[in-house]
Protein backbone atom coordinates (compact mmCIF):
# COMPACT_ATOMS: atom_id res chain seq x y z
CA UNK A 1 0.00 0.00 0.00
CA UNK A 2 1.78 3.49 -0.95
CA UNK A 3 0.88 6.79 1.10
CA UNK A 4 -2.45 7.53 -1.42
CA UNK A 5 -3.62 4.29 -0.82
CA UNK A 6 -3.42 3.96 2.98
CA UNK A 7 -5.91 7.76 2.84
CA UNK A 8 -8.40 6.00 0.42
CA UNK A 9 -8.72 2.47 2.39
CA UNK A 10 -8.89 2.65 6.41
CA UNK A 11 -10.13 0.84 9.33
CA UNK A 12 -10.71 -2.55 6.84
CA UNK A 13 -11.13 -4.95 9.90
CA UNK A 14 -8.49 -8.35 9.16
CA UNK A 15 -9.18 -11.71 10.85
CA UNK A 16 -7.11 -14.86 10.50
CA UNK A 17 -8.85 -18.21 10.76
CA UNK A 18 -6.43 -20.61 11.10
CA UNK A 19 -7.08 -24.58 11.33
CA UNK A 20 -4.73 -27.63 11.26
CA UNK A 21 -5.51 -29.95 8.15
CA UNK A 22 -9.27 -30.63 8.32
CA UNK A 23 -10.38 -28.39 11.46
CA UNK A 24 -13.03 -27.46 9.45
CA UNK A 25 -12.08 -23.85 7.79
CA UNK A 26 -13.71 -23.48 4.96
CA UNK A 27 -17.04 -24.60 6.49
CA UNK A 28 -16.76 -22.01 9.45
CA UNK A 29 -15.79 -19.48 6.78
CA UNK A 30 -18.78 -20.12 4.49
CA UNK A 31 -20.85 -19.74 7.98
CA UNK A 32 -19.39 -16.53 8.54
CA UNK A 33 -20.58 -15.55 4.91
CA UNK A 34 -23.65 -15.80 5.49
CA UNK A 35 -23.74 -14.26 8.18
CA UNK A 36 -22.12 -10.61 6.93
CA UNK A 37 -24.02 -7.52 7.87
CA UNK A 38 -26.73 -6.26 5.80
CA UNK A 39 -24.92 -2.93 3.96
CA UNK A 40 -21.27 -4.42 4.22
CA UNK A 41 -18.83 -5.97 2.23
CA UNK A 42 -16.74 -8.59 2.92
CA UNK A 43 -13.65 -10.15 1.78
CA UNK A 44 -11.60 -13.60 1.85
CA UNK A 45 -8.12 -14.40 0.83
CA UNK A 46 -7.71 -18.52 0.51
CA UNK A 47 -3.98 -19.48 0.65
CA UNK A 48 -4.14 -23.11 0.21
CA UNK A 49 -1.11 -26.03 0.14
CA UNK A 50 -1.42 -27.07 -3.17
CA UNK A 51 -2.39 -25.30 -7.27
CA UNK A 52 -5.83 -26.95 -7.29
CA UNK A 53 -7.23 -24.63 -5.36
CA UNK A 54 -10.72 -25.97 -4.40
CA UNK A 55 -11.61 -23.89 -1.02
CA UNK A 56 -11.53 -20.59 -3.65
CA UNK A 57 -14.83 -22.06 -5.38
CA UNK A 58 -16.15 -23.51 -1.89
CA UNK A 59 -16.11 -19.89 -0.18
CA UNK A 60 -18.80 -18.07 -1.42
CA UNK A 61 -22.03 -15.59 -0.47
CA UNK A 62 -23.70 -12.26 -1.20
CA UNK A 63 -21.33 -8.68 -1.43
CA UNK A 64 -18.21 -11.10 -0.56
CA UNK A 65 -15.31 -10.89 -2.77
CA UNK A 66 -12.87 -14.02 -3.36
CA UNK A 67 -9.13 -14.00 -3.81
CA UNK A 68 -7.47 -17.55 -3.91
CA UNK A 69 -3.61 -17.36 -3.48
CA UNK A 70 -2.83 -21.22 -4.31
CA UNK A 71 0.57 -23.11 -3.70
CA UNK A 72 1.08 -21.82 -0.14
CA UNK A 73 3.19 -23.44 2.42
CA UNK A 74 5.22 -22.85 5.39
CA UNK A 75 6.89 -20.17 3.97
CA UNK A 76 5.29 -18.85 1.26
CA UNK A 77 2.27 -17.20 3.23
CA UNK A 78 4.83 -14.50 3.43
CA UNK A 79 5.71 -14.55 -0.77
CA UNK A 80 4.83 -11.36 -2.67
CA UNK A 81 2.06 -13.35 -4.13
CA UNK A 82 0.45 -13.26 -0.75
CA UNK A 83 0.63 -9.64 -0.63
CA UNK A 84 -0.84 -9.02 -3.59
CA UNK A 85 -3.75 -10.65 -3.52
CA UNK A 86 -4.26 -8.60 -0.51
CA UNK A 87 -3.54 -5.72 -1.85
CA UNK A 88 -5.57 -6.57 -4.85
CA UNK A 89 -8.37 -7.13 -2.34
CA UNK A 90 -8.64 -4.40 -0.83
CA UNK A 91 -8.24 -2.35 -4.12
CA UNK A 92 -10.53 -4.28 -5.76
CA UNK A 93 -13.32 -4.74 -2.65
CA UNK A 94 -12.56 -2.07 -0.12
CA UNK A 95 -14.12 -4.16 1.98
CA UNK A 96 -15.30 -3.86 5.73
CA UNK A 97 -13.69 -7.02 6.79
CA UNK A 98 -11.37 -9.46 5.23
CA UNK A 99 -11.06 -13.38 6.31
CA UNK A 100 -7.49 -14.97 5.60
CA UNK A 101 -7.61 -18.20 5.89
CA UNK A 102 -4.21 -20.03 5.53
CA UNK A 103 -3.42 -23.03 4.48
CA UNK A 104 -3.52 -26.04 7.45
CA UNK A 105 0.24 -26.09 7.81
CA UNK A 106 0.52 -22.29 8.17
CA UNK A 107 2.26 -20.28 10.54
CA UNK A 108 -0.01 -17.21 11.92
CA UNK A 109 2.61 -15.07 13.18
CA UNK A 110 4.54 -14.78 10.02
CA UNK A 111 1.37 -13.83 8.23
CA UNK A 112 0.17 -11.14 11.41
CA UNK A 113 3.84 -9.59 11.25
CA UNK A 114 3.26 -8.87 7.23
CA UNK A 115 0.10 -7.35 8.55
CA UNK A 116 1.35 -5.24 10.69
CA UNK A 117 3.69 -3.75 8.46
CA UNK A 118 4.26 -0.13 7.86
CA UNK A 119 2.66 0.85 4.43
CA UNK A 120 -0.94 -1.39 6.60
CA UNK A 121 -0.82 1.29 9.40
CA UNK A 122 -4.26 2.74 9.59
CA UNK A 123 -5.77 0.69 6.50
CA UNK A 124 -6.36 -2.89 8.43
CA UNK A 125 -7.25 -3.20 12.06
CA UNK A 126 -6.44 -6.45 12.68
CA UNK A 127 -8.45 -8.23 14.98
CA UNK A 128 -8.47 -11.74 16.48
CA UNK A 129 -6.80 -14.27 15.35
CA UNK A 130 -9.53 -17.66 15.45
CA UNK A 131 -7.82 -20.68 15.49
CA UNK A 132 -10.05 -24.42 14.71
CA UNK A 133 -9.11 -27.52 16.14
CA UNK A 134 -10.56 -30.77 15.73
CA UNK A 135 -10.82 -32.46 19.34
CA UNK A 136 -10.34 -35.56 18.83
CA UNK A 137 -6.69 -34.93 17.30
CA UNK A 138 -5.11 -33.77 21.03
CA UNK A 139 -4.81 -37.45 21.11
CA UNK A 140 -2.87 -38.14 17.88
CA UNK A 141 1.10 -38.48 18.12
CA UNK A 142 0.77 -36.95 14.45
CA UNK A 143 -0.74 -33.69 14.94
CA UNK A 144 0.76 -33.46 18.50
CA UNK A 145 3.87 -33.74 17.27
CA UNK A 146 4.18 -31.02 14.24
CA UNK A 147 5.07 -27.91 14.87
CA UNK A 148 2.34 -25.85 13.11
CA UNK A 149 -0.25 -27.51 14.85
CA UNK A 150 1.04 -26.06 18.03
CA UNK A 151 1.89 -22.66 16.56
CA UNK A 152 -1.36 -22.33 14.98
CA UNK A 153 -2.77 -22.91 18.74
CA UNK A 154 -0.29 -20.89 20.15
CA UNK A 155 -1.17 -17.49 18.23
CA UNK A 156 -4.99 -17.94 18.23
CA UNK A 157 -6.71 -15.28 20.62
CA UNK A 158 -9.93 -18.10 19.97
CA UNK A 159 -9.64 -21.51 20.18
CA UNK A 160 -12.81 -23.19 18.61
CA UNK A 161 -13.01 -26.95 19.22
CA UNK A 162 -15.08 -27.83 15.42
CA UNK A 163 -16.97 -30.62 15.11
CA UNK A 164 -18.51 -30.78 18.18
CA UNK A 165 -21.29 -33.37 17.49
CA UNK A 166 -18.70 -36.24 17.15
CA UNK A 167 -17.61 -35.61 20.57
CA UNK A 168 -18.03 -37.50 23.13
CA UNK A 169 -17.86 -35.99 26.77
CA UNK A 170 -13.95 -36.66 27.31
CA UNK A 171 -13.41 -34.82 24.09
CA UNK A 172 -15.01 -31.66 25.31
CA UNK A 173 -13.16 -31.89 28.82
CA UNK A 174 -9.92 -32.81 27.09
CA UNK A 175 -10.32 -29.86 24.79
CA UNK A 176 -11.07 -27.47 27.54
CA UNK A 177 -8.60 -28.44 29.81
CA UNK A 178 -6.20 -28.21 26.97
CA UNK A 179 -7.25 -24.75 26.24
CA UNK A 180 -6.85 -23.62 29.37
CA UNK A 181 -3.10 -24.34 30.17
CA UNK A 182 -1.90 -21.73 27.84
CA UNK A 183 -0.63 -18.34 28.64
CA UNK A 184 -1.88 -15.94 28.31
CA UNK A 185 -5.24 -16.85 28.25
CA UNK A 186 -7.46 -17.32 25.65
CA UNK A 187 -10.10 -14.44 25.06
CA UNK A 188 -12.46 -17.16 23.50
CA UNK A 189 -12.56 -20.97 24.23
CA UNK A 190 -15.66 -22.12 22.85
CA UNK A 191 -17.43 -24.71 20.87
CA UNK A 192 -18.75 -25.23 17.16
CA UNK A 193 -21.23 -27.33 15.22
CA UNK A 194 -21.33 -27.79 11.03
CA UNK A 195 -19.51 -24.80 10.91
CA UNK A 196 -21.55 -22.76 12.89
CA UNK A 197 -19.65 -19.84 15.26
CA UNK A 198 -20.91 -16.85 17.05
CA UNK A 199 -19.81 -14.20 15.76
CA UNK A 200 -19.30 -11.99 18.11
CA UNK A 201 -16.22 -14.01 18.80
CA UNK A 202 -14.42 -11.95 15.94
CA UNK A 203 -14.49 -9.16 17.32
CA UNK A 204 -12.86 -10.59 21.18
CA UNK A 205 -9.91 -8.73 21.87
CA UNK A 206 -6.25 -9.75 20.11
CA UNK A 207 -3.95 -10.77 23.00
CA UNK A 208 -0.94 -11.50 20.61
CA UNK A 209 -1.31 -8.92 18.28
CA UNK A 210 2.05 -7.01 19.78
CA UNK A 211 3.85 -9.82 20.61
CA UNK A 212 7.25 -10.43 18.54
CA UNK A 213 6.58 -14.24 19.50
CA UNK A 214 4.03 -16.38 20.54
CA UNK A 215 3.42 -17.45 23.89
CA UNK A 216 2.49 -21.32 25.54
CA UNK A 217 2.92 -23.01 28.64
CA UNK A 218 1.89 -26.37 27.68
CA UNK A 219 3.07 -29.94 28.74
CA UNK A 220 4.08 -31.28 25.26
CA UNK A 221 7.21 -31.67 23.62
CA UNK A 222 7.17 -31.09 20.30
CA UNK A 223 10.18 -29.52 17.31
CA UNK A 224 9.70 -26.06 16.60
CA UNK A 225 12.92 -25.82 14.38
CA UNK A 226 11.49 -24.25 11.42
CA UNK A 227 13.66 -23.93 7.99
CA UNK A 228 11.84 -21.37 5.32
CA UNK A 229 14.36 -22.70 2.41
CA UNK A 230 12.26 -25.27 1.45
CA UNK A 231 13.00 -27.02 -2.08
CA UNK A 232 9.57 -27.24 -4.07
CA UNK A 233 8.98 -29.90 -6.98
CA UNK A 234 5.75 -28.20 -8.52
CA UNK A 235 4.62 -30.32 -11.50
CA UNK A 236 1.90 -29.75 -13.88
CA UNK A 237 1.10 -32.78 -16.17
CA UNK A 238 -0.91 -35.45 -17.56
CA UNK A 239 1.37 -37.98 -18.06
CA UNK A 240 -0.18 -40.82 -15.35
CA UNK A 241 0.34 -43.50 -17.70
CA UNK A 242 1.85 -44.10 -21.68
CA UNK A 243 -1.85 -42.92 -22.86
CA UNK A 244 -2.59 -39.30 -20.84
CA UNK A 245 -5.98 -38.82 -20.63
CA UNK A 246 -7.13 -35.50 -22.66
CA UNK A 247 -8.58 -32.82 -20.78
CA UNK A 248 -6.82 -33.99 -17.66
CA UNK A 249 -4.09 -31.98 -15.80
CA UNK A 250 -1.78 -33.70 -12.78
CA UNK A 251 -0.61 -31.57 -10.56
CA UNK A 252 2.02 -32.45 -8.13
CA UNK A 253 4.07 -31.02 -5.34
CA UNK A 254 6.49 -32.15 -2.83
CA UNK A 255 7.46 -29.73 0.08
CA UNK A 256 9.59 -31.06 3.22
CA UNK A 257 6.67 -31.60 5.31
CA UNK A 258 3.85 -32.38 2.47
CA UNK A 259 3.14 -33.95 -0.88
CA UNK A 260 0.20 -32.48 -2.75
CA UNK A 261 -1.37 -34.51 -5.44
CA UNK A 262 -3.93 -32.72 -7.66
CA UNK A 263 -6.15 -33.41 -10.61
CA UNK A 264 -8.57 -31.09 -12.76
CA UNK A 265 -10.67 -32.57 -15.64
CA UNK A 266 -12.93 -30.92 -17.69
CA UNK A 267 -16.94 -31.54 -18.65
CA UNK A 268 -16.59 -34.41 -20.23
CA UNK A 269 -15.85 -36.37 -16.91
CA UNK A 270 -18.55 -37.76 -14.88
CA UNK A 271 -18.21 -39.66 -11.40
CA UNK A 272 -20.49 -41.98 -9.34
CA UNK A 273 -21.03 -42.04 -5.48
CA UNK A 274 -19.84 -45.36 -5.63
CA UNK A 275 -16.67 -44.43 -7.43
CA UNK A 276 -16.09 -41.59 -4.30
CA UNK A 277 -16.48 -43.87 -1.42
CA UNK A 278 -14.04 -45.99 -2.56
CA UNK A 279 -11.64 -43.67 -3.06
CA UNK A 280 -12.53 -42.05 0.26
CA UNK A 281 -11.69 -45.85 1.82
CA UNK A 282 -8.87 -46.17 -0.07
CA UNK A 283 -6.97 -42.90 1.12
CA UNK A 284 -8.04 -43.03 4.59
CA UNK A 285 -6.52 -46.72 4.85
CA UNK A 286 -2.89 -45.27 3.10
CA UNK A 287 -0.12 -44.63 5.32
CA UNK A 288 0.79 -41.26 5.31
CA UNK A 289 -2.16 -39.65 4.57
CA UNK A 290 -3.73 -36.19 6.00
CA UNK A 291 -6.61 -34.89 4.03
CA UNK A 292 -7.99 -34.88 0.55
CA UNK A 293 -11.06 -32.50 -0.62
CA UNK A 294 -12.59 -32.72 -4.18
CA UNK A 295 -15.30 -30.88 -6.51
CA UNK A 296 -17.07 -33.67 -9.02
CA UNK A 297 -19.33 -33.45 -11.69
CA UNK A 298 -21.65 -36.31 -11.55
CA UNK A 299 -24.03 -38.22 -14.44
CA UNK A 300 -27.01 -36.58 -13.55
CA UNK A 301 -25.52 -32.93 -13.65
CA UNK A 302 -24.85 -32.25 -10.36
CA UNK A 303 -21.87 -31.99 -8.66
CA UNK A 304 -20.68 -33.94 -5.74
CA UNK A 305 -17.96 -32.68 -2.93
CA UNK A 306 -15.71 -34.90 -1.21
CA UNK A 307 -13.91 -33.98 2.38
CA UNK A 308 -11.97 -36.65 3.66
CA UNK A 309 -9.81 -36.43 6.76
CA UNK A 310 -7.94 -39.02 8.95
CA UNK A 311 -10.79 -39.11 11.43
CA UNK A 312 -13.81 -38.70 9.29
CA UNK A 313 -15.19 -38.69 5.23
CA UNK A 314 -18.28 -36.77 4.03
CA UNK A 315 -19.88 -37.11 0.58
CA UNK A 316 -22.47 -34.33 -0.54
CA UNK A 317 -24.66 -33.50 -3.09
CA UNK A 318 -23.52 -30.23 -4.27
CA UNK A 319 -24.55 -27.23 -6.47
CA UNK A 320 -23.18 -27.59 -10.23
CA UNK A 321 -19.32 -26.54 -10.90
CA UNK A 322 -18.15 -26.30 -14.39
CA UNK A 323 -15.88 -29.32 -14.48
CA UNK A 324 -14.16 -31.70 -12.02
CA UNK A 325 -11.00 -31.09 -9.56
CA UNK A 326 -9.49 -33.08 -6.65
CA UNK A 327 -6.70 -32.48 -4.25
CA UNK A 328 -5.01 -34.54 -1.47
CA UNK A 329 -2.34 -34.19 0.76
CA UNK A 330 -0.17 -36.84 2.03
CA UNK A 331 3.46 -36.73 4.21
CA UNK A 332 6.46 -36.69 2.61
CA UNK A 333 7.86 -40.06 3.03
CA UNK A 334 5.05 -41.71 0.84
CA UNK A 335 6.20 -43.20 -2.50
CA UNK A 336 4.78 -39.79 -4.38
CA UNK A 337 4.73 -41.92 -8.33
CA UNK A 338 2.93 -44.83 -6.82
CA UNK A 339 0.55 -43.26 -5.32
CA UNK A 340 -0.59 -41.22 -7.87
CA UNK A 341 -1.27 -44.19 -9.99
CA UNK A 342 -3.38 -45.66 -7.28
CA UNK A 343 -5.18 -42.93 -6.97
CA UNK A 344 -5.08 -42.16 -10.92
CA UNK A 345 -6.93 -45.97 -11.21
CA UNK A 346 -9.66 -45.33 -8.87
CA UNK A 347 -10.45 -41.92 -10.53
CA UNK A 348 -10.13 -43.41 -13.89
Amino acid sequence: MKGNDAMQYQGIKITVITGFLGAGKTTAIQYMLSQVPQGETWAVLVNEFGDVGIDACLVRGENVQIKQVPGGCLCCTTSAAFSAGLNELIKLANPDRILIEPTGIGHPDQIVKQLQAPYYHGVLEIGASCCLVDARNLSNPRYLGHPAFFDQINMADVLIATKQDTYDEFDETRFVDFAKQFEPAKAVIGFSQHGVVDMTWLDAKPIHLHSSEPHSHHDHDHDHDHDHDHDHDHQANNALTSQPLLGVTCFQKCDRELNSLGWVMDDSYVFDRATLEKLSHFLRAESGFWRAKGLFKTSDNESIQLNVTVTEDTILTSEVYKGSRFECLFDTGVVVNSLKKRIHDHLF
